[in-house]
């Protein structure tokens, strides 16, 4: 009999109990299910990490795949968060991670003369070895070498720029994008 009191009051207890899981922290904030603090030890931090899964292992999650699931995607140039989306049944990229691509060595040639051809050139380099696309030019001038005063010449957005009587008496520069 004894022994029963006991298993109702736990059962009972058990039944109407509330807790928080903490990581980092002895005392989880009561307004969480998970409180994940950063600080590893007094001035040191640390951060979050997801799963990290290539697309291969990412098709071995057993189905069906809850909605919101989280996982880094990292597969060759690929580097993702991301999230399933049951609702169309698919993994959305939520962040990707890209280095921007790079245009060094921006030269042109040409004779600088009213009526002449400008051509510019530069070196394309891109981490991922990312296909160069959307590429933009603008011209400019300015009073000096070092850019005083330097205006973008309206309509000047070619790899070649002819040049005009307006740009006697100023420095020409191109800007590549």
């Amino acid at each position: 009999m004894r022994f029963l009191r006991i298993f109702l009051l736990c059962l009972f207890a058990f039944n109407y109990s509330y807790s928080q899981v903490g990581i980092g922290t002895e005392t989880p904030d009561p307004a969480t299910i998970l409180d994940v603090r950063s600080e590893i030890s007094p001035g040191v931090y640390g951060g979050l990490k997801l799963p990290t899964l290539t697309i291969a292992q990412r098709a071995t999650i057993a189905t069906p795949i809850p909605d919101g699931l989280m996982i880094y995607l990292n597969d060759g140039n690929n580097r993702c968060l991301q999230v399933y989306d049951s609702t169309r049944s698919q993994w959305m990229d939520w962040y990707c991670m890209n280095e921007v691509p790079e245009a060094s060595l921006v030269t042109y040639t040409g004779v600088l003369e009213v009526d002449e051809i400008l051509t510019s050139s530069y070196t394309y380099t891109d981490g991922e070895n990312d296909t160069e696309s959307g590429t933009s030019y603008q011209w400019y001038r300015a009073d000096d070498v070092t850019g005083t005063n330097v205006m973008a010449v309206s309509g000047a957005t070619a790899a070649t720029y002819l040049t005009t009587t307006s740009d006697g008496n100023f420095y020409v520069a191109v800007g590549i994008t």
